[in-house]
């Protein structure tokens, strides 16, 4: 309680009142989270050409997808994006934890398709995975991996990956397997040791921010603002002695960002 003031601080209420963000920005519920919520995926272009890539080498069995980005660019929340947006007849396998040996590896993969190996050998679990597959493909359906944070997969595991790629039919690939990480994971591929795995990667997509292009998407806000101006100025004025002349809103636009940068405005071009 605040001393004389007779009601509590500040502090009291913020801790008592945890609705505050939802009730002051009018939110259906808590904002910040940090878990990888696919609600949530900004879909720049970037964004869009990942899923309908991923999506595309699903649907076609091409196998091998290898998915890279910087930390913080959606990598994770995208997968779990088109974990849902697969189709019907489609099962998954997302692993979370690479950080296993390539037995281990193999084992997570079967358990999290619910596949009971018949012997607990990695011979036994690869023919457990083998006749799920085959079972599933007779009924037009779909399997995929989804491997998270593969770069650090050691290169035991990754090879285990690639054999698990010799899964397929005289036509198509049984397993689609999509390998998720930072660009650490591109040079891991280029290893000697990994060259067979590297040729089989089919698709292959990186993940740039969606903030890259920070200054280009001002100067279109600029523009548009100018542009409205330019209008509201033509319909006051019969006749417009002083016609703004073309590239006007790139100079609006450096004046702007100068104001903005604190930075000195060197004039129009």
């Amino acid at each position: 309680m605040d001393s004389g003031a007779g009601r509590p601080s500040r502090r009291a209420v913020l801790r008592q009142d945890g609705g505050m963000y939802e009730r002051f920005f009018f939110l259906n519920e808590k904002p910040f989270h940090i878990t990888p919520d696919p609600r949530f995926l900004y879909l720049s272009k970037k964004h869009r050409e990942a899923i309908d890539l991923l999506s595309f080498g699903i649907r076609e069995r091409k196998g091998f997808i290898l998915l890279t980005g910087e930390v913080g660019t959606g990598k994770t929340t995208l997968c779990r994006a088109i974990l849902e947006r697969l189709p019907k007849g489609t099962e998954s396998a997302l692993i979370l934890n690479p950080v296993l040996s390539d037995i281990e590896l193999l084992k997570t993969i079967t358990a999290d398709f619910g596949i009971k190996a018949v012997e607990d050998t990695p011979k036994g679990h690869i023919d457990g995975l083998n006749s799920f597959l085959l079972g599933l493909a007779s009924n037009g359906g779909n399997a995929v991996v989804i491997i998270d944070e593969a770069q650090n997969l050691s290169p035991a595991a990754l090879e285990m990956v690639r054999l698990l790629s010799n899964l397929e039919t005289e036509k198509e690939k049984l397993l689609q397997i999509i390998l998720v990480g930072q660009p650490e994971l591109k040079k891991k591929l280029a290893m000697t040791s990994l060259r067979q795995l590297n040729q089989r990667i089919i698709i292959r997509h990186h993940l740039e921010p969606p903030c890259g292009c920070r200054r280009k998407r001002i100067r279109r806000v600029h523009k548009g603002r100018f542009e409205i101006h330019l209008q509201q100025r033509k319909r006051h004025t019969e006749d417009d002695k002083h016609p703004v002349r073309q590239g006007a809103h790139c100079r609006f636009h450096r004046r702007q960002e100068s104001d903005r940068f604190k930075a000195p405005w060197k004039g129009p071009a």
